[in-house]
């Protein structure tokens, strides 16, 4: 994945700083050419461990996935978003 640095550093940053709760429910599945697609509904809650700040998440989210060498490798997620830090809104 061309973006594989920068969703690292997302995930990074959400379980340093956060409390997560995450459930994934794969709602359809297809294959095609050795390439696998879930269609998944994705609930995160997120609960700052500095207290104050928290966010609910609820996306259908696309994960493509191939096997290379033996082993599933997630080749794209769509939308990004889902995995982006806390976002803390002033007022």
């Amino acid at each position: 994945m061309k973006t594989f640095g920068t969703i690292e550093e997302n995930i990074s940053a959400l379980t340093a700083q956060n409390e997560i709760l995450c459930a994934i429910d794969v709602v359809e599945e297809s294959e095609t050419d050795g390439l696998t697609v879930l269609d998944a509904d994705w609930y995160m809650q997120l609960k700052s461990l500095g207290g104050g700040a928290s966010e609910r998440r609820r996306e259908r989210v696309r994960l493509k996935l191939k096997k290379f060498q033996g082993k599933w490798k997630i080749i794209s997620i769509d939308p990004i978003e889902i995995l982006y830090p806390l976002r803390i809104q002033s007022r």
